[in-house]
């Protein structure tokens, strides 16, 4: 229960906290160049914002997929080492 508990709030720290503070700061943008009138600056940052949110996505999947491995490139010992 507590290794879900710590995964869980490492995801939310490391991975979610990160997204969504680059949304808030895209939604900064497109809500200043709706207010100004200039509809096609909204769609530029929208277009850029999406392409920039899935450059920085890309390597927190990356790391997430492969955990196991960095722990153990880091000096983690594998459970399955200590069962055997």
């Amino acid at each position: 229960m507590a290794g879900v508990g710590l995964g869980y709030t490492m995801q939310k720290l490391l991975g979610l906290s990160v997204m969504y503070g680059l949304n808030q700061g895209l939604e900064t943008l497109v809500s200043q160049a709706w207010g100004a009138g200039n509809r096609e600056l909204c769609g530029v940052y929208l277009n850029r914002g999406r392409f920039l949110l899935t450059l920085i996505f890309i390597p927190f999947t990356i790391s997430i997929l492969h955990v196991k491995q960095i722990l153990i490139a880091l000096g983690q010992h594998s459970l399955s080492a200590q069962y055997t």
